[in-house]
């Protein structure tokens, strides 16, 4: 089932905004948002620019009528339980893709209009929820790990970085295929033998927190698409990307 909202920005630019619940049917049903019905947060409280990734989160306040329709569906334990994607409608681009938060709205269920927040997570974020897993813990590329986290985001169809970045002693057009670590590095030592991998494995936003840390670039999420940037070059005006995804 696919619940359907639609809304104008402050700039009065129209947008929906699609909840997707794996419940192996193809309904649809349209959703009534509230005046402020949208709000995206880029900061995570955190005004320092340089941190390493940039995730983001959502908030769309969804009205009901009342105690008759909870839209329960909504509701999930689960990281990835319902998918959220918010599209400009004059051209069909995705401008912002994640996930419901867990255990995440909110009513008083008091009248017979009810007002409730549904919080959500972008791609990124869900990834604070996921263990980083490898049987073999191989020796990988920097790109090969990089994509391996993303695609447990499964709302990401591409992938760009910044042209300025560069390895002395490496031509490649991508210098992150050509860069490797070991996947032992997202497992901390276990302290005996009755702890399993996950037991002692990061979390997949942690080991892509501290790739982007290594690399001393910032990645940020935007729309079906991940960045990972040179805040410098930015500031001095290189605005160009190669497509890695």
């Amino acid at each position: 089932m696919t619940y359907t909202g639609y809304f104008n920005s402050i700039k009065n630019v129209a947008y929906s905004v699609a909840f997707t619940v794996p419940d192996g049917t193809s309904t649809q049903k349209e959703i009534i948002l509230s005046d402020d019905a949208v709000t995206i947060d880029y900061t995570g409280g955190d005004d320092n620019i340089y941190i390493p990734l940039r995730p983001s989160t959502a908030k769309v306040n969804v009205l009901t009528n009342g105690a008759s329709d909870l839209m329960q569906e909504l509701y999930t334990g689960s990281a990835k339980g319902v998918k959220v994607t918010i599209t400009q409608l004059s051209d069909s681009t995705v401008v912002w893709a994640g996930w419901v938060t867990p255990n995440s709205y909110d009513s008083d269920y008091s009248g017979e209009t009810d007002k409730f927040e549904v919080s959500c997570d972008d791609g990124l974020t869900m990834l604070s929820n996921l263990k980083y897993r490898s049987t073999s813990k191989s020796v990988l590329t920097v790109k090969d790990i990089i994509l391996k986290i993303l695609q447990q985001c499964e709302v990401y169809t591409n992938l760009y970085i910044h042209n300025s970045f560069t390895v002395d002693g490496l031509t490649s057009d991508c210098p992150i295929s050509d860069l490797y670590l070991p996947e032992s590095l997202f497992f901390d030592k276990k302290d005996d033998n009755t702890q399993t991998d996950d037991d002692v494995a990061w979390s997949c936003q942690e080991a892509l927190t501290e790739i982007c840390r290594w690399l001393n670039m910032c990645m940020v999420a935007y729309g079906d698409s991940v960045y990972i940037i040179d805040l410098d070059a930015l500031k001095a005006g290189n605005t160009s990307f190669s497509k890695i995804l």
